[in-house]
């Protein structure tokens, strides 16, 4: 059974973007690394090269497309009442 702090954490996980899921990846290896763990930290500008990368493989095609109706947060808020 996962406790609830484990739960609410997995899922404010699932909101972050890549570039924090790395930020956030390579704070937790960097505090481990300060508890005696022999895993070596990265060095700091790892996430900015992780960055870097997957940028150059983006799609560059992307176009949006226009939805009737406002914005998903307000549809879903009026929905939910």
């Amino acid at each position: 059974m996962v406790s609830p702090n484990v739960n609410e954490v997995y899922h404010a996980v699932q909101t972050l973007t890549d570039a924090e899921r790395d930020e956030l990846w390579q704070l937790m290896e960097a505090r481990a690394g300060r508890q005696g763990d022999s895993a070596k930290p990265h060095p700091p500008n790892a996430i900015a090269l992780a960055d870097e990368e997957r940028k150059r493989h983006r799609r560059h095609d992307f176009q949006p497309i226009e939805l009737p109706g406002g914005p998903l947060s307000h549809d879903i808020i009026r929905d939910r009442r």
